[in-house]
């Protein structure tokens, strides 16, 4: 099996990340499999590259975060109770879930049981887990070398283990981990952060010269000579030294002095190249750029144009992935419960009011929806029940108003 190997430059030295050596030992310990790929790695990209990390918190929130509803609200009666008890909304732990997928290329969820019956569902961070060869367990083995177990969903001799489940992205890599598909852009991301280090450093530091100065037909004094020392040493590093200017008192006329600039060091002469990469990154993402705040030099910058990628994104990265989801939900819910709720993701919207309400007016008018069910993709009650609360209103108005009157009348 092929390993992906990030390469880091480190003094001039190029070293090859891998597992540390005392959790590398307890993976091979307790028989487990190693990943293709080394999660701490693709962390500290994550952590490394805004346009990375925002695009990655962006596909988390438009396919898992939008909010959820049951289709089969009888079947879901247990399983809202379920999820109405935990200590983060069902809402935020798909969404973690889901980051953890676009990031890792696989996510977990850990399930809890007092005897057979399922107590909460827990976020279960795939950095640092690992599955045995048998499939029947998985190891959470953490930095600091603590290690906790875990028992595959419906595994033999569970005993009083919590159970995961798991829901990988395909790669011909492995038959236990899956692989996010951005990783072709990893190289791309690398350079940018070398280019950030390198400036970082220019502005800390400087230490390459910018000038020279140099003396003609003579010498300086040592008083003039020490003086120029202390400021070269003292005064020019740092970004707060900046722009500072040299004094050179020269009493001999035949003595000439000459600065002779080395350093051409132009503003932004990275900035090509660092867009190149940043719409690498973007593209192995298939994030619409405008939705990242990202306008492209020269763009006419027409709604039709933001229109037509925000449908692209999601028709090819959210919808598909939505419904691998639910259909991942729906499946453990069944198996769980005996029924399929029928879960359903919130789309992500793209219309403007105006559309939709343009698409319900259609909709209603050819039998497709009725009032009410527009009224309830609206958040909105429906017609008789509103009818019904309004005569309520209006009959305790009429209430209050005869009670005013008897009383008016009884002073």
């Amino acid at each position: 099996m092929a390993e992906i190997k990030v390469f880091m430059v480190k003094q001039e030295k190029v070293e090859s990340v891998a597992l540390p050596p005392d959790i590398l030992n307890a993976v091979k310990e307790n028989n487990c499999v190693q990943p293709p790929e080394i999660g701490a790695a693709l962390s500290a990209f994550a952590n490394q590259n805004s346009y990375h990390q925002r695009c990655l918190t962006v596909k988390a929130n438009c396919v898992a975060g939008l909010g959820y509803s049951f289709m089969n609200v009888d079947a879901a009666k247990r399983i809202v109770t379920l999820l109405d008890n935990q200590t983060l909304t069902f809402n935020e732990i798909l969404t973690r879930f889901w980051y953890d997928y676009e990031l890792f290329g696989r996510a977990y969820l850990e399930i809890s049981r007092i005897g057979t019956d399922i107590r909460a569902i827990h976020h279960m961070p795939a950095r640092d887990i690992y599955i045995r060869k048998d499939r029947q367990r998985y190891w959470q083995m953490l930095p600091s070398l603590e290690k906790q177990e875990f028992a595959a969903l419906k595994a033999k001799d569970r005993g009083n283990l919590h159970e995961i489940i798991e829901l990988i992205e395909y790669t011909p890599e492995s038959g236990y981990y899956g692989l996010p598909k951005y990783l072709g852009a990893l190289p791309a991301m690398t350079i940018n952060t070398l280019i950030s280090t390198f400036n970082l450093t220019f502005f800390s530091n400087n230490a390459m010269p910018d000038l020279a100065i140099i003396i003609e037909g003579g010498e300086l004094d040592e008083k003039a000579e020490g003086e120029i020392r202390t400021f070269l040493t003292d005064n020019i590093k740092g970004v707060l030294n900046s722009h500072k200017t040299v004094y050179i008192p020269v009493s001999d006329p035949n003595v000439k002095v000459r600065i002779e600039k080395l350093n051409d060091v132009k503003d932004g002469q990275f900035r090509f190249l660092r867009q190149d990469n940043r719409d690498e990154i973007i593209s192995a993402h298939g994030v619409p750029p405008r939705l990242l705040g990202v306008v492209a030099s020269g763009s006419l910058g027409g709604s039709g144009e933001g229109e037509s990628q925000m449908k692209i994104f999601k028709d090819t990265e959210v919808t598909p992935k939505q419904k691998k989801l639910e259909t991942f939900l729906n499946r453990f819910f069944l198996k769980e419960f005996g029924a399929d709720p029928g879960i359903k993701l919130k789309e992500f919207d793209i219309t403007t009011a105006k559309q939709d309400a343009e698409r319900h007016q259609i909709y209603t008018q050819n039998g497709i929806m009725t009032v009410d069910e527009v009224r309830d993709e609206l958040g909105l009650q429906p017609l008789d029940q509103q009818a019904d609360q309004q005569d309520t209103k209006k009959g305790l108005l009429t209430s209050l108003e005869t009670i005013r009157k008897h009383y008016e009348s009884n002073v």
